[in-house]
């Protein structure tokens, strides 16, 4: 096994590797191949950790555990949440990781009626979709990115 972490070329930058380094990695042993393995998830867990922030008890509608957003199958990933640029819709941003075509199937728990497929610019490139049932469905190509503005 072998592992290049540092880039050593000296041109843009005449002095590339000056300065102290943080490198992590992980090892991921599996049977099968990387695909069955769920290898792309694993490594976007590891990459991008959830972070907890606390606050003091209050009253609020919520429980004290809850899912805003779940797709299926697991070769959908979310890769953002973020509020949209020009209302106070939600974007959700998600692709497909095996290289297969695929029906991802997203719940939202949020208070939410319609959702949009949009371009990277938040600009409607579909059919507004009704939510049934807190869930909508949208067919991914392979490796597709697809964006969603919820309302």
């Amino acid at each position: 096994m072998r592992m290049s972490l540092i880039r050593s070329s000296y041109f843009p930058d005449p002095l590339p590797e000056i300065g102290e380094h943080e490198i992590e990695f992980a090892v991921y042993p599996h049977t099968g191949n990387w695909t069955n393995a769920r290898s792309t998830r694993c490594g976007y867990e590891f990459n991008n950790r959830l972070e907890a922030f606390y606050d003091d008890p209050h009253e609020g509608i919520l429980g004290d555990v809850m899912t805003t957003v779940e797709v299926e199958p697991e070769n959908i990933i979310i890769a953002a949440i973020k509020r949209a640029e020009d209302d106070d819709s939600i974007i959700l941003r998600m692709y497909e990781t095996n290289g297969v075509e695929t029906v991802g199937n997203v719940k939202i728990s949020l208070f939410a009626e319609t959702v949009v497929e949009t371009d990277l610019l938040e600009q409607p490139v579909g059919d507004i979709v009704k939510i049934q049932n807190g869930v909508f469905s949208s067919v991914f190509k392979p490796y597709e990115i697809k964006t969603f503005k919820v309302k």
